[in-house]
C-alpha cells in the first residue's frame, strides 16, 4: 500500500472515530436532559404533596387573608381580613335583609338581581366598600388635622374589646381571637378588630366634630324660611271620605269584583258627590264638625299631611274654611278636605325641663306592654317621690337631687334630670304634650306615663334666648345640607380598587329571619 493511501485511510479512520464520539456525546447530553426533567418533575411532585399536607393549615391560619390586599381604599391596603369587618357589619346592619333572603342558602347563592347576575353578597360587598371609603375618607382628614380620640371614646373601644373577651367565655370559644374569627371570618383576630374599631371611632368622632362646627347665619336662615317656610309649619284640617261602595252600578262577578269600567264610573260618581259636598260645606266649619264621619286633624307636620292633599293644604293663599274634593291616594274613593288653619311655628319656643324616670319593673305582657300591676307600682313610687319633694324645700335644686338619686334615665340622672332646649317633637308624645301644654308655667310638676315608665316632671321654663321652632328647623336643614356636602365631597375624592385578596373574603354568609348571622 502506497504511503498516500495509508495516509488517507488513517484520516478516514480518525474522522469515523470523531463522528462516533460526537454521536455518543449527543446521546449522553440528551439522556442528561431527560434525567434533569424527570428530577424536576419528581421534586415538584414532592413539593406538591407537602403543600397539600400543610396548605390547608396555612390557609386556615389566616396568614394569607392578612397578607393579600382585597381592596385599596385611597392609600390604605385592606386585606381580606380587614374587609371582612366592613362586610360582616354591613350585612348585620341591614335589618331588612333577613326578610329578603332564604335562611338555608348563603348570600353568595341568592340573587338580588338575577338578570344582571348580582347576588346579595355582591350588593352587600359593594355597600361595605362604600362604607370603607366613607370611614377612611373621614379618618384621613382627621389624621391630617391632628384629631385625637377623647378619653371617653378610648374607654368605649377598650370596653368593646373586653366585652369580646367576656363573650368568648360565655359562648364557649377557646379565646377572644377565636370569638373574633367566628364572628368575622378567617384572618380576623382581636388585634385587628381593635384597630378596626379605632379607625371607625376616629372617623365617627371627627365627623361629629365637623357637624358641630358648622353654623348658619341669620341671613341663611331667613332665606331658607322664605323659600321653604311651608315645610316648617303645622296644619289643622278636617276630612270626610266618600267610599265607592254606594256608587257602583251593575253586579259584581262571582268573586265580588267589579270591572275596570265599573270602578272608573263609580270613582267619577264619588268624586262628583265629594265636589258637591265641598261646595255645600265651604266656610261652614261647625256644620262640617257635626258630621260624625268627618275626622279632625290638628297640628299636623308638613311631612305627615295627606300626600294627595299636601299641595292644596299648604298653599300660601289658603284661607280658613276653604274646601276641596280630591281623589284619594289609594284610588278607592274621594275625600272632602277643609282647611282650618296653620301655624308657622315662629311662636313655638324650646323649653327646659327636669324629670325623674321610674321604669316598669318585672315581667311585661307578651306584647311587651307593661302590666297593670307594673304601671300601678311605678305610679305609686313616682307619686311618693313627688310628695316627698313637695314636703321638703320644693325647689328646682332639691328636685335635681332627687333625680340623681332615683331616676333610671342614664341620659340625665347625673345632671339633676335636666334636658335643655327641648323643641316640639323631640320627646315621646305624652312627655312632649306635657311640656308644650299652653297653660304650662315655671315650677309646674306632674306625672307622665310613657312606654319607658312613669316620669315625675318639673317644668323649668321657656328657653327665651334660643331660636324659635321654625328657625330651628330651617337652621337644621341648612346644617344638614352643609354636612352632607362635606361628607359627599370627601367620599367622592376617595378611590377604591379591588385586589387579589378579594377572592379570600368569605362572602357566603347565611342570614335567618331572626337576623342571626353565621359564616359558612
Amino acid at each position: 500500500m502506497s504511503a498516500s493511501r495509508q495516509k488517507k485511510l488513517r484520516t478516514e479512520q480518525k474522522a469515523a472515530v470523531s463522528e462516533t464520539k460526537m454521536r455518543q456525546a449527543k446521546e449522553d447530553k440528551k439522556a442528561a436532559r431527560q434525567l434533569k426533567v424527570w428530577s424536576i418533575i419528581f421534586y415538584v411532585a414532592v413539593i406538591a404533596i407537602i403543600i397539600g399536607l400543610v396548605g390547608g393549615g396555612i390557609y386556615n391560619s389566616g396568614i394569607l387573608h392578612r397578607m393579600f390586599t382585597a381592596v385599596t381604599v385611597g392609600e390604605h391596603n385592606l386585606s381580606a381580613a380587614d374587609l371582612n369587618y366592613f362586610y360582616v357589619d354591613t350585612v348585620n346592619s341591614n335589618t331588612l335583609l333577613p326578610y329578603m333572603v332564604k335562611a338555608d342558602k348563603g348570600l353568595d347563592e341568592q340573587y338580588q338581581d338575577e338578570e344582571k347576575g348580582i347576588t346579595w353578597a355582591d350588593a352587600s360587598m359593594e355597600q361595605a366598600i362604600e362604607q370603607a371609603k366613607a370611614i377612611y375618607a373621614a379618618y384621613d382628614e382627621a389624621m391630617a388635622n391632628g384629631f385625637t380620640l377623647s378619653e371617653e371614646s378610648q374607654a368605649q373601644i377598650a370596653a368593646t374589646v373586653n366585652n369580646m373577651k367576656t363573650y368568648a367565655m360565655l359562648y364557649g370559644h377557646s379565646s377572644a381571637n377565636a370569638m373574633v374569627r367566628s364572628t368575622y371570618g378567617v384572618g380576623c383576630n382581636l388585634k385587628t378588630y381593635e384597630e378596626y374599631l379605632t379607625v371607625q371611632q376616629i372617623a365617627n368622632d371627627y365627623a361629629v366634630s365637623v357637624g358641630e362646627a358648622l353654623t348658619a347665619s341669620e341671613e341663611e336662615i331667613a332665606a331658607e324660611v322664605k323659600e321653604n317656610g311651608a315645610t316648617y309649619s303645622t296644619y289643622d284640617y278636617r276630612i270626610l271620605d266618600i267610599a265607592l261602595d254606594e256608587y257602583y252600578e251593575g253586579e259584581a262577578d262571582a268573586e265580588g269584583k267589579y270591572t275596570e269600567e265599573q270602578t272608573e264610573a263609580a270613582l267619577a260618581a264619588a268624586l262628583k258627590a265629594a265636589e258637591e259636598k265641598a261646595k255645600e260645606l265651604k266656610g261652614q266649619a261647625e256644620t262640617f264638625a257635626e258630621d260624625k264621619d268627618s275626622i279632625l286633624k290638628e297640628a299636623v307636620a308638613y311631612s305627615s299631611v295627606l300626600s294627595y292633599a299636601r299641595e292644596w293644604l299648604t298653599d300660601a293663599e289658603r284661607k280658613a274654611g276653604d274646601t276641596t274634593a280630591l281623589e284619594n291616594a289609594s284610588g278607592n274613593g274621594a275625600t272632602v278636605v277643609m282647611f282650618l288653619g296653620s301655624d308657622d311655628q315662629s311662636g313655638a319656643m324650646p323649653v327646659d325641663v327636669r324629670h325623674i324616670l321610674i321604669e316598669f319593673e318585672g315581667e311585661a305582657n307578651e306584647d311587651g306592654t307593661p302590666t297593670d300591676e307594673q304601671i300601678a307600682t311605678a305610679k305609686e313610687k313616682a307619686q311618693s317621690i313627688l310628695d316627698n319633694w313637695k314636703e321638703g324645700e320644693a325647689t328646682e335644686e332639691s328636685f335635681g337631687t332627687l333625680a340623681n338619686e332615683n331616676s333610671t334615665d342614664t341620659g340625665s340622672n347625673t345632671n339633676g334630670g335636666l334636658y335643655e332646649t327641648v323643641y316640639p317633637g323631640m320627646m315621646v308624645t305624652a312627655f312632649n304634650d306635657w311640656c308644650f301644654d299652653e297653660s304650662r308655667k315655671s315650677g309646674d310638676t306632674g306625672l307622665v306615663e310613657t312606654e319607658y315608665g312613669v316620669h315625675v316632671m318639673y317644668f323649668v321654663g321657656v328657653a327665651e334666648d334660643e331660636l324659635n321652632f321654625r328657625d330651628y328647623q330651617a337652621e337644621t336643614t341648612i346644617l344638614n345640607a352643609k354636612f352632607e356636602e362635606w361628607r359627599t365631597g370627601i367620599i367622592e375624592a376617595m378611590t377604591a380598587e379591588e385586589g387579589f385578596g378579594m377572592k379570600m373574603v368569605n362572602k357566603n354568609i347565611y342570614v335567618n329571619p331572626n337576623n342571626a348571622m353565621s359564616l359558612s
